[in-house]
Protein backbone atom coordinates (compact mmCIF):
# COMPACT_ATOMS: atom_id res chain seq x y z
CA UNK A 1 0.00 0.00 0.00
CA UNK A 2 1.24 3.56 -0.81
CA UNK A 3 2.12 6.32 1.55
CA UNK A 4 -1.11 7.78 0.19
CA UNK A 5 -3.24 5.03 0.59
CA UNK A 6 -1.84 4.28 4.10
CA UNK A 7 -3.20 8.20 4.62
CA UNK A 8 -6.23 7.97 3.34
CA UNK A 9 -6.99 4.27 5.10
CA UNK A 10 -5.81 6.21 8.63
CA UNK A 11 -7.41 9.16 8.17
CA UNK A 12 -11.00 7.33 7.66
CA UNK A 13 -10.23 4.99 10.33
CA UNK A 14 -10.02 8.36 12.47
CA UNK A 15 -13.17 9.34 11.09
CA UNK A 16 -14.66 6.11 12.04
CA UNK A 17 -13.41 6.50 15.69
CA UNK A 18 -15.11 10.29 16.08
CA UNK A 19 -18.67 9.13 14.81
CA UNK A 20 -18.86 5.91 16.63
CA UNK A 21 -18.07 8.37 19.69
CA UNK A 22 -20.52 10.71 18.79
CA UNK A 23 -23.43 11.85 20.53
CA UNK A 24 -26.93 12.88 20.09
CA UNK A 25 -29.15 14.88 22.35
CA UNK A 26 -32.81 15.28 22.72
CA UNK A 27 -34.22 17.98 25.00
CA UNK A 28 -37.97 19.21 25.80
CA UNK A 29 -38.44 22.47 27.47
CA UNK A 30 -40.30 22.12 30.14
CA UNK A 31 -42.16 23.48 33.57
CA UNK A 32 -42.75 27.04 34.34
CA UNK A 33 -41.22 29.02 31.64
CA UNK A 34 -39.78 32.96 32.06
CA UNK A 35 -38.39 35.47 30.33
CA UNK A 36 -35.43 37.17 31.99
CA UNK A 37 -35.88 40.96 31.92
CA UNK A 38 -33.04 43.61 32.00
CA UNK A 39 -31.96 44.08 35.71
CA UNK A 40 -29.21 43.96 37.95
CA UNK A 41 -27.12 40.93 38.43
CA UNK A 42 -27.15 39.62 42.00
CA UNK A 43 -23.79 38.20 42.52
CA UNK A 44 -22.46 41.73 40.84
CA UNK A 45 -19.58 41.45 43.79
CA UNK A 46 -18.65 37.74 43.25
CA UNK A 47 -18.67 38.20 39.14
CA UNK A 48 -17.03 41.25 39.72
CA UNK A 49 -13.70 39.16 41.08
CA UNK A 50 -13.86 37.35 37.20
CA UNK A 51 -13.73 40.43 35.44
CA UNK A 52 -10.67 41.46 34.79
CA UNK A 53 -10.13 37.96 33.43
CA UNK A 54 -11.75 39.14 30.32
CA UNK A 55 -9.51 42.38 29.78
CA UNK A 56 -11.37 44.77 26.91
CA UNK A 57 -14.64 43.36 28.00
CA UNK A 58 -14.72 44.29 31.48
CA UNK A 59 -16.53 47.93 31.02
CA UNK A 60 -19.46 45.84 29.08
CA UNK A 61 -19.48 43.32 32.00
CA UNK A 62 -19.75 45.72 34.62
CA UNK A 63 -22.86 47.71 32.41
CA UNK A 64 -24.43 44.30 32.27
CA UNK A 65 -24.28 43.60 36.07
CA UNK A 66 -25.59 47.18 36.69
CA UNK A 67 -28.39 46.48 34.12
CA UNK A 68 -28.60 42.89 31.84
CA UNK A 69 -30.17 40.02 31.04
CA UNK A 70 -29.04 37.78 34.01
CA UNK A 71 -31.17 39.41 36.88
CA UNK A 72 -34.38 38.30 38.96
CA UNK A 73 -36.24 40.75 37.40
CA UNK A 74 -38.37 37.56 35.62
CA UNK A 75 -41.89 37.52 33.98
CA UNK A 76 -43.99 34.41 33.92
CA UNK A 77 -44.94 33.67 29.72
CA UNK A 78 -45.76 30.44 27.76
CA UNK A 79 -44.03 28.87 25.05
CA UNK A 80 -42.63 25.49 23.79
CA UNK A 81 -39.00 24.12 22.59
CA UNK A 82 -37.79 21.26 21.40
CA UNK A 83 -34.27 20.58 19.79
CA UNK A 84 -31.78 18.05 18.75
CA UNK A 85 -27.90 18.42 18.88
CA UNK A 86 -25.01 16.44 17.49
CA UNK A 87 -21.50 16.30 19.45
CA UNK A 88 -19.17 14.98 16.63
CA UNK A 89 -16.08 16.36 17.85
CA UNK A 90 -14.56 19.58 17.16
CA UNK A 91 -15.84 19.92 13.75
CA UNK A 92 -19.33 18.64 12.06
CA UNK A 93 -21.81 19.10 14.84
CA UNK A 94 -24.76 20.10 14.18
CA UNK A 95 -28.19 21.31 15.50
CA UNK A 96 -31.74 21.22 14.44
CA UNK A 97 -34.64 22.55 16.54
CA UNK A 98 -37.68 24.99 17.27
CA UNK A 99 -38.82 27.39 19.88
CA UNK A 100 -41.96 29.19 20.04
CA UNK A 101 -43.27 31.64 22.95
CA UNK A 102 -44.89 34.55 23.64
CA UNK A 103 -43.20 37.41 25.70
CA UNK A 104 -44.02 39.27 28.00
CA UNK A 105 -45.06 41.86 25.96
CA UNK A 106 -47.61 39.61 24.09
CA UNK A 107 -45.21 39.25 20.85
CA UNK A 108 -45.60 35.88 19.27
CA UNK A 109 -41.26 34.70 19.06
CA UNK A 110 -41.17 31.78 16.54
CA UNK A 111 -37.20 30.89 16.41
CA UNK A 112 -35.77 28.08 14.10
CA UNK A 113 -32.39 26.74 14.70
CA UNK A 114 -30.76 26.28 11.07
CA UNK A 115 -26.48 25.86 12.10
CA UNK A 116 -23.94 25.82 14.23
CA UNK A 117 -21.43 28.65 15.35
CA UNK A 118 -17.96 27.43 14.98
CA UNK A 119 -15.82 30.65 15.26
CA UNK A 120 -14.36 30.62 18.81
CA UNK A 121 -13.30 34.24 20.31
CA UNK A 122 -11.26 34.91 23.41
CA UNK A 123 -13.09 33.16 26.76
CA UNK A 124 -15.79 32.25 24.79
CA UNK A 125 -14.57 29.18 22.71
CA UNK A 126 -17.65 27.51 20.87
CA UNK A 127 -16.18 23.72 21.09
CA UNK A 128 -17.36 22.98 17.41
CA UNK A 129 -21.22 24.57 17.98
CA UNK A 130 -22.10 21.64 20.33
CA UNK A 131 -20.44 20.22 23.58
CA UNK A 132 -21.53 17.31 26.41
CA UNK A 133 -20.84 17.99 30.12
CA UNK A 134 -19.58 21.65 30.68
CA UNK A 135 -18.41 23.22 33.50
CA UNK A 136 -18.39 26.86 32.08
CA UNK A 137 -19.72 30.53 33.06
CA UNK A 138 -19.15 31.91 37.11
CA UNK A 139 -15.88 31.75 38.60
CA UNK A 140 -14.25 29.69 35.83
CA UNK A 141 -13.39 32.54 33.06
CA UNK A 142 -15.03 30.37 30.59
CA UNK A 143 -17.75 32.90 28.79
CA UNK A 144 -19.35 35.35 30.85
CA UNK A 145 -19.18 35.26 34.78
CA UNK A 146 -22.59 36.61 35.08
CA UNK A 147 -24.18 33.27 34.60
CA UNK A 148 -23.31 31.40 37.88
CA UNK A 149 -20.91 28.57 37.70
CA UNK A 150 -22.86 25.72 36.24
CA UNK A 151 -22.63 22.04 34.55
CA UNK A 152 -24.59 21.78 31.44
CA UNK A 153 -25.39 18.28 29.87
CA UNK A 154 -25.50 20.22 26.29
CA UNK A 155 -24.29 23.59 25.68
CA UNK A 156 -24.82 24.98 21.94
CA UNK A 157 -24.00 28.14 19.48
CA UNK A 158 -26.45 28.00 16.54
CA UNK A 159 -27.70 30.82 14.36
CA UNK A 160 -31.26 30.91 13.92
CA UNK A 161 -33.95 32.67 11.78
CA UNK A 162 -35.92 34.52 14.11
CA UNK A 163 -39.97 35.75 13.87
CA UNK A 164 -41.89 38.06 15.49
CA UNK A 165 -45.78 37.83 15.09
CA UNK A 166 -45.30 35.65 12.08
CA UNK A 167 -42.33 38.69 10.25
CA UNK A 168 -39.05 37.59 9.82
CA UNK A 169 -36.79 39.43 12.07
CA UNK A 170 -33.30 38.38 10.92
CA UNK A 171 -31.86 35.15 9.45
CA UNK A 172 -29.07 35.54 11.18
CA UNK A 173 -29.82 35.30 15.35
CA UNK A 174 -26.98 34.38 17.65
CA UNK A 175 -28.30 31.39 19.54
CA UNK A 176 -26.97 29.91 23.33
CA UNK A 177 -28.92 27.40 24.80
CA UNK A 178 -28.09 25.54 27.73
CA UNK A 179 -29.65 22.44 29.20
CA UNK A 180 -27.95 23.16 32.68
CA UNK A 181 -28.07 22.88 36.54
CA UNK A 182 -30.80 24.48 38.15
CA UNK A 183 -29.50 28.12 39.41
CA UNK A 184 -33.39 29.91 39.83
CA UNK A 185 -35.32 28.99 42.77
CA UNK A 186 -39.60 28.10 42.70
CA UNK A 187 -41.89 30.37 43.37
CA UNK A 188 -39.98 34.09 42.26
CA UNK A 189 -37.67 32.58 40.15
CA UNK A 190 -34.27 34.57 41.62
CA UNK A 191 -31.00 33.31 41.19
CA UNK A 192 -30.32 30.88 44.25
CA UNK A 193 -26.94 30.64 44.02
CA UNK A 194 -23.28 32.26 42.74
CA UNK A 195 -21.78 28.49 42.19
CA UNK A 196 -24.89 26.23 40.79
CA UNK A 197 -22.81 23.13 39.20
CA UNK A 198 -23.76 20.85 41.80
CA UNK A 199 -27.66 21.02 41.32
CA UNK A 200 -30.20 19.12 39.04
CA UNK A 201 -29.37 19.74 35.79
CA UNK A 202 -33.19 20.43 34.66
CA UNK A 203 -32.93 23.87 33.39
CA UNK A 204 -32.81 24.94 29.86
CA UNK A 205 -31.69 28.58 28.79
CA UNK A 206 -32.20 29.98 25.52
CA UNK A 207 -30.03 33.21 24.79
CA UNK A 208 -31.10 34.55 21.56
CA UNK A 209 -29.26 38.06 20.61
CA UNK A 210 -28.74 40.24 17.23
CA UNK A 211 -25.53 39.60 15.33
CA UNK A 212 -23.19 42.20 15.31
CA UNK A 213 -23.73 45.28 13.19
CA UNK A 214 -27.36 44.08 13.49
CA UNK A 215 -30.08 46.26 15.63
CA UNK A 216 -31.06 45.81 18.91
CA UNK A 217 -35.00 43.33 18.90
CA UNK A 218 -38.15 44.68 19.83
CA UNK A 219 -37.71 43.22 22.66
CA UNK A 220 -36.67 44.68 26.64
CA UNK A 221 -33.37 45.00 26.66
CA UNK A 222 -32.66 44.27 22.60
CA UNK A 223 -32.51 40.99 23.20
CA UNK A 224 -34.28 37.57 23.97
CA UNK A 225 -33.99 36.00 27.52
CA UNK A 226 -36.52 32.72 27.97
CA UNK A 227 -36.06 29.71 30.81
CA UNK A 228 -37.73 26.19 30.81
CA UNK A 229 -37.26 25.80 34.78
CA UNK A 230 -38.14 21.36 34.54
CA UNK A 231 -36.84 20.22 31.52
CA UNK A 232 -35.81 16.71 30.27
CA UNK A 233 -33.42 15.14 27.80
CA UNK A 234 -32.51 11.97 25.96
CA UNK A 235 -28.78 11.17 25.30
CA UNK A 236 -28.32 8.57 22.30
CA UNK A 237 -25.30 7.78 20.22
CA UNK A 238 -25.10 9.23 16.72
Amino acid sequence: MGFRALAAALLGALLLVRDSSAQRIQVTGGGPVIQILPGPFPFADSAAAVFPLFGEEQHGLEAQARNGPYSNNVATISGTFTFAAWDRGSVRDSVDGIAEFTSQDGARWTLVLDRVQTKDTPHHPRFGGVIMGLYYHGSTGVHTPLVPTIKSAVAVWAVGHLSKNGALVTDNAMVHVMLLSHTRREGDFALACWDCSNNKIDELQLQVTPAKGEPAFAAPGGVLFVNWEASTSLTLGY
